[in-house]
């Protein structure tokens, strides 16, 4: 299994980064199918990019594990679409349905949010909302509840195994 750091503010250049160290792990001559641990110490970062670098990981053939210090936002989301997920003892684990700071400039319609911020946001909250279901996250009860109503859970990572969200804490 190879390792690939997530550390810190997940932009674009830093997924851009961590893909063309995937890529090389893929060229290297294997017995089988590429395995991968993505170490995790992040409090997430943009979205867009989340999903893009997820998405070729998706279409790659390869077996993504996660080993998690911290992951918020989308670096929970990076975890989430890993086939295996560890968690430290004392690891951070905040799922958020997602948000955006709007810059005056953006607001070039009537409307207060233009929409492709609105959209955004839109397939942000159901991509995170599906891999929450995809891993058997209750949809009712008190945590599905606090998740919708402050748009953002944070969890010990006991109920993160509780819940099915991690496979072992460490």
């Amino acid at each position: 299994m190879y390792p690939i750091l997530l550390d810190g503010d997940l932009t674009a250049k830093r997924l851009k980064e961590a893909w063309r160290e995937a890529e090389r792990y893929f060229e290297e001559p294997r017995g089988g199918p590429l395995a991968l641990v993505l170490v995790l110490n992040s409090e997430g970062g943009d979205t867009v990019a989340t999903r893009e670098f997820m998405k070729r990981f998706m279409e790659s053939d390869c077996t993504l594990s996660a080993k998690i210090y911290r992951a918020e936002s989308a670096a929970a989301f990076i975890a989430l679409g890993a086939a295996h997920r560890e968690i430290v003892r004392d690891g951070v684990f905040r799922i958020h349905l997602g948000g955006r700071y709007i810059e005056s400039n953006m607001l070039v319609t009537p409307k207060r949010v233009s929409d492709p911020i609105v959209e955004e946001a839109e397939r942000w909250r159901t991509d995170v909302l599906a891999l929450l279901e995809q891993c058997g996250f209750p949809k009712e009860g008190e945590l599905w509840t606090r998740l919708l109503a402050h748009n953002e859970l944070a969890l010990t990572p006991e109920q993160c195994l509780q819940l099915g969200l991690v496979h072992k804490v460490i």
